[in-house]
């Protein structure tokens, strides 16, 4: 079974993974990672769009490289697979996959982004509660 996400059918699967990070860091280090995380996501997914508009073909492979080194300690695989994708097409320069791909990116981003940040305000909270 699986759950559409911005029209995109997603394995049934949660989007990401903190299971990772969270038994290696303390709640505090891991919103230390978490914070810049979701705002670097956000921003480098909109220069993702903005190099496929322009035809920066280079500059697009190199942005989904970056951003596969963040979504992979997130374990985001659908993320993580779809970027690899992009940058193979870059090389190749399929505009059509691009396209859909770069769709794809945009609507996991986004999902991605809005349940990190709900997990970052129970974090903070947790923390806040602690003290």
């Amino acid at each position: 079974e699986a759950t559409l996400i911005g029209g995109y059918s997603v394995a049934d699967k949660k989007l990401y993974d903190l299971s990772f990070l969270s038994r290696i860091t303390k709640k505090n280090e891991l919103l230390a990672i978490l914070k810049p995380l979701i705002k670097n996501l956000n921003t480098e997914t909109a220069l993702m769009e903005i190099a496929m508009e322009n035809g920066a073909w280079v500059e697009l492979k190199a942005l989904a490289h970056k951003i596969k080194g963040s979504v992979g300690f997130l374990k985001a695989d659908e993320l993580y697979h779809t970027l690899e994708n992009i940058e193979n097409a870059s090389k190749d320069l399929d505009k059509k996959s691009i396209a859909s791909d770069m769709n794809k990116v945009k609507a996991l981003s986004s999902e991605i982004i809005r349940l990190l940040k709900i997990e970052f305000s129970e974090l903070n909270h947790e923390l806040a509660v602690a003290c």
